[in-house]
């Protein structure tokens, strides 16, 4: 058996140290997108599309052929116009077609629009207006109603089945029986079912979304955090779970017994069809520790609707190896930002360390640190992984959990924001993150990272996750550059993982004088 053991180590061993990122195809180059929100969608028809938003001019689609072939580049003017204050809230793919929702907030409402754009042509086929919900502004010095969540939409749409549906929340609105409304749509785009949240009692003045997910055509399980502020704009509540079925035009609640001494942050969802469970990984403030803020992992069963919740922690392993880098004693102060459901029923959990700037130029933000961790069913730790890493983002500063709205909704370009952090990807059997680095730490020997802030000296790389090693080895996804002029970036936050059949799609950059800019390129881990 040992010797068994020690021979499938050598051949895992042995994948790993020649395991590369394989180039399958590459598009013509075009022009870096100006500023706005971009997307990659592999469809299911094999076509692949680009798409480039900015609610102030037209938008941007480029269709390429199951072939990998460039064949439609079209531009899109939405009827509704120049937007005073444009917020993508999802893009994805319904029967090959791209479905973009896109809201609005101006000084009375908030408005959400629909567009589904041909996923072959490139043109748009349908705009429509989705809802609109009227906003109550604070009064001045009413600190209770600042402090209070203001009117939103939310979009989901269900990774394994061609439904979504949008949450709607107003916690101003008068009637009271409309501050959570929740539209379920089918794969023909229509709505399958329509309800609102009703209660003869109010405990809770306000409700903050968390967020939702959606269950086939059956069900959309999403979660709140209802609240009072008490003296000291200190928040007091519970986690409520709401749901709404097929069939039903009723919402039921319930509350979750998350902690009487936690006061909800952020949170996301992810619905397990295998165990039939949803997954809640939060952070909350811990009231009897001074404020301190944790992270938890928590499961749901759906026909129960009970929430079993516990602390996840890095490990110690990391910890010590973090020691090592930034002295003894140092303390890794990560926060979550996505969540993975693996195979064989186990958890990965993205960490970042993050911290706001304030320079002369204005208000930044240092992303550091990534750690990849994986848990077991009973949220006992597995494997973990840390990647030294120190990026500036630039004037808009990020939340936790922004690798997974990112999933959904896009990445902006901004000042070169799209060139720092990274993305995860796993088919089950090769794990990977990568990301775009500077060449001042390439060969450190020591980890601790130089702050990437400009991408003229940057490389992209990849780390393979595997083994008993803490920090993986750092590998040049597009080559080694054969001198200082020719470093090689990809843009790596803006992407489209085909799990099933390993395949990533992304941008690459292009230096080549008047026909710099960037280009789809198809990556393949093996």
């Amino acid at each position: 058996m040992k010797r068994l053991s020690l021979f499938c180590l050598l051949i895992l061993f042995c994948s790993l140290a020649h395991a590369q990122f394989v180039q399958i195809a590459e598009g013509p180059v075009f022009p870096d997108p100006i500023p706005g929100v971009s997307k990659i969608l592999q469809m299911k028809n094999g076509n692949t599309m680009f798409l480039h938003i900015n609610p102030d001019t037209a938008w941007n689609i480029h269709v390429y052929e199951a072939q990998y072939k460039a064949k439609t580049e079209t531009y899109i003017e939405p009827a509704f116009g120049k937007l005073k204050s444009g917020n993508v809230e999802g893009i994805f793919e319904i029967k090959a077609d791209a479905v973009v929702m896109i809201s609005n907030t101006d000084e009375n409402a908030v408005t959400l629009y629909r567009l589904i754009i041909d996923g072959t042509t490139g043109k748009l086929k349908e705009e429509k207006q989705i809802a609109s919900l009227k906003i109550n502004p604070a009064k001045k010095g009413d600190s209770k109603m600042i402090a209070a969540p203001q009117p939103g939409v939310y979009v989901r749409k269900d990774p394994n089945s061609e439904n979504y549906a949008v949450t709607i929340t107003n916690v101003f609105v008068s009637d009271t029986s409309k501050r959570i409304e929740i539209i379920l749509f089918g794969n023909d785009n229509k709505e399958i079912n329509r309800a609102s949240y009703s209660s003869s009692t109010e405990k809770y003045k306000y409700m903050q979304y968390v967020d939702m997910a959606v269950i086939g055509a059956e069900k959309v399980a999403a979660l709140v955090y209802g609240y009072n502020i008490k003296d000291k704009d200190e928040k007091e509540g519970e986690l409520i779970f709401v749901t709404l079925d097929k069939g039903t035009k009723t919402i039921v609640t319930n509350e979750m017994d998350y902690s009487n001494d936690l006061v909800m942050d952020r949170g996301i969802t992810r619905y397990d069809p295998k165990t039939k469970r949803l997954l809640m990984l939060s952070t909350a403030n811990v009231k009897s520790e001074s404020g301190k803020s944790s992270a938890y992992l928590g499961f749901i069963d759906l026909s129960s609707r009970k929430l079993l919740t516990n602390t996840i922690v890095p490990g110690e392993k990391l910890e010590k190896k973090y020691g090592e880098v930034f002295g003894k004693g140092s303390e890794y102060l990560a926060v979550p930002q996505n969540l993975f459901i693996n195979d064989n029923g186990t958890v990965t959990v993205i960490f970042e360390e993050m911290e706001t700037l304030k320079e002369k130029n204005g208000v930044g933000q240092s992303v550091r640190n990534v750690a990849v961790i994986t848990y077991d069913n009973d949220v006992e730790l597995k494997s973990n992984y840390f990647i030294p890493m120190d990026h500036y983002i630039a004037d808009k500063p990020l939340q936790s959990f922004y690798q997974s709205a990112r999933e959904f909704t896009g990445q902006e370009f901004l000042k070169d924001n799209q060139f720092k952090s990274g993305v995860y990807i796993s088919d089950g059997h090769i794990s990977a993150v990568l990301l775009n680095d500077t060449e001042l730490n390439i060969g450190t020997s020591n980890y601790k990272a130089a702050r990437f802030k400009e991408i003229n000296n940057a490389d992209a790389f990849y780390y393979l996750l595997g083994g008993n090693t803490a920090v993986p080895r750092r590998q040049y996804v597009f080559g080694k550059p054969a001198d200082n002029d020719n470093h090689k970036t990809g843009v790596f936050t803006v992407y489209d993982y085909d799990r099933a059949n390993n395949v990533l799609v992304t941008l690459k950059t292009e230096k080549d004088g008047e026909h710099s800019g960037v280009k789809m390129v198809w990556l393949q881990p093996n």
